[in-house]
């Protein structure tokens, strides 16, 4: 749409404004909204916990932006080597500059997130929850071994889509946002 990546976090913001203003109308709880994604989803959700950089104009700002908790699905975190080697001059410049544009404040929202040892954004995402951790927050980081970037999309006969959910299930259940037994399981022995 001839827009560049910074009106994406600008979009993830604005939605998670408009579910706590109209919560009421959405049947929601405000004190309760989970962003999520995969890959340049997860990057979304994640910088609209922790990045006060872009900001959408001309929205009610005394309305928080901030979700109440995050699940990452291998989103691209901070400017590694391995994240933006396939840019080069200006562009590379740029995209150093948008994927380092969050900070780990303390008091931030619950994560996890989720990626296969042989993805290549993992080493910048394992320094995302390092400094998490150390400003205070509750964070989590799954590895699924020998996976790659993607490795939870739902494939027949991978047992990773059903693990994942089961994970997800179980730390939306330890916040109290789920009630129960996950309602997927991982394959048993898996």
């Amino acid at each position: 749409h001839n827009t560049e990546p910074e009106k994406s976090i600008e979009d993830a913001k604005s939605a998670i404004r408009w579910m706590r203003g109209n919560a009421g109308k959405l049947g929601l709880d405000p004190r309760r909204i989970v962003a999520a994604g995969g890959s340049a989803g997860g990057t979304c959700a994640a910088f609209a916990a922790f990045n006060t950089t872009y900001e959408p104009e001309g929205e009610d700002a005394s309305i928080s932006s901030r979700p109440n908790a995050l699940v990452l699905y291998n989103p691209a975190m901070g400017a590694g080597e391995n994240t933006v080697t396939r840019s080069s001059g200006e562009n590379r410049e740029r995209k150093v500059r948008f994927l380092s544009a969050w900070k780990a404040e303390p008091k931030g929202p619950p994560a996890i997130l989720f990626f296969g040892t042989d993805d290549a954004l993992l080493a910048p995402a394992r320094i995302f929850v390092k400094e998490l951790a150390a400003a205070g927050n509750q964070v989590e980081l799954f590895t699924a071994a020998g996976q790659k970037h993607g490795f939870f999309n739902d494939r027949e006969g991978s047992p990773w889509h059903a693990l994942c959910l089961e994970r997800t299930d179980l730390f939306l259940t330890g916040l109290g946002y789920l009630k129960g037994p996950p309602a997927i399981q991982a394959p048993p022995g898996f």
